[in-house]
């Protein structure tokens, strides 16, 4: 049985409740306890906000063509489902203006929430009286996720990061539309708290629950999109990747800049310049060398940005350059990597090694997952 949302009737701000199936979904349902397990926010039709172990930030959801409905939104994995709509953003019409403006502002805000995942562990402060049990559980589901996590994935949850619910109730806020009257924590709320909340259940109207056969679907079309669904979740984990490596730049930079004016700040900055430079400049020839034309483009950018700086330049502009350098070296490496797991998986074919093979395709999921 699918568990689908009419995409056209679907509205800016619409919160999402699931009750997904796997054994941490049944501890973060019983932590708390209710019978949903993750929250999600619709920034528009075609791109859902949430938080899981790929990061927080939106992605387009999996979208298939019904003949008897258009178009659907699928929830992979999922057993129920519930859409909340706040009253405040009830009447907007759809199509209209006040609708378009409001899925810009909510763009805005998320583009800014993209961190890592939180520690589980943070959810039992939304157990009430029964927070220590929850703790337990999810420390448990903290660890055997760190144990079983891939060598050297990106895939971490962070004490700084934020968990699913949490981020909703906080986008919601700063919209201007709180869940809760009560200004209780966002910390403590857990996904199934939602539900009390001063939100509207609109399920009914835009719910559709079907076996594929049901909707008209060919199982191959929905396989592809739910695929091509988690390819866009995992490639979330490069953005959080390179915000973090930004963080850390600015937050070195920042430090340096702050320390009186001398003559050995302006030799460190003036340093970490040309070291900038050097990396722009070998992260540009190997986009050219592959003809890689719009990574190149971006490159110029940074590269371009650099080259007015002076031996004593300070403030937000070597700042930036520095988050920029940062995210570039990142995606930068990711290629590099992806591209040795190609050419070794090419090397395996070629002389029919299985292991050789195996290990290239180990390799080439890592760096998107």
């Amino acid at each position: 049985m699918l568990v689908c949302l009419r995409q056209d009737l679907l509205r800016p701000g619409d919160v999402l409740l699931v009750r997904a199936t796997g054994l941490e979904a049944v501890g973060v349902s019983l932590s708390h306890p209710s019978r949903f397990s993750h929250a999600a926010m619709f920034v528009d039709r075609s791109h859902l906000f949430e938080a899981d172990d790929h990061g927080v930030g939106a992605a387009a959801p999996a979208v298939i063509e019904a003949p008897r409905h258009g178009p659907l939104v699928v929830l992979p994995q999922v057993v129920d489902a519930r859409v909340l709509r706040h009253p405040g953003l009830a009447g907007l019409e759809p199509g209209s203006i006040a609708e378009a403006d409001l899925s810009l502002m909510l763009g805005a805000i998320v583009d800014r929430k993209v961190q890592p995942y939180s520690r589980l562990g943070r959810l039992s402060k939304a157990a009430g009286p029964l927070e220590g049990v929850a703790s337990v559980v999810l420390e448990a589901m903290d660890f055997h996720q760190a144990l079983h996590r891939p060598s050297g994935s990106s895939r971490r949850r962070h004490d700084e990061g934020r968990f699913c619910s949490e981020i909703v109730c906080k986008v919601l806020e700063e919209l201007g539309y709180p869940a809760f009257q009560d200004g209780r924590p966002h910390a403590e709320v857990g996904p199934g708290h939602l539900t009390e909340s001063t939100m509207v259940d609109v399920t009914g109207r835009v719910a559709v629950q079907s076996c594929a056969e049901g909707l008209g679907v060919d199982a191959r079309m929905l396989e592809a999109a739910m695929d091509a669904y988690w390819d866009r979740r995992s490639q979330l984990m490069l953005r959080v990747e390179q915000e973090l490596a930004a963080r850390r730049e600015e937050e070195r930079l920042t430090a340096a800049l702050s320390e009186p004016i001398d003559h050995s700040r302006v030799d460190r900055v003036r340093t970490r310049v040309d070291e900038y430079r050097q990396v722009v400049d070998e992260v540009q020839a190997y986009y050219r060398q592959h003809r890689l034309e719009r990574h190149a483009a971006a490159a110029e950018r940074v590269r371009e940005m650099l080259a007015g700086f002076s031996s004593g330049e300070r403030g937000v502009r070597v700042v930036r350059a520095a988050r920029e350098v940062a995210r570039l070296a990142a995606e930068y490496e990711l290629l590099r990597i992806r591209a040795a797991a190609s050419a070794l998986k090419r090397v395996g074919d070629a002389v029919g090694s299985e292991r050789l093979t195996r290990r290239a395709e180990r390799l080439e999921r890592w760096t998107r997952a």
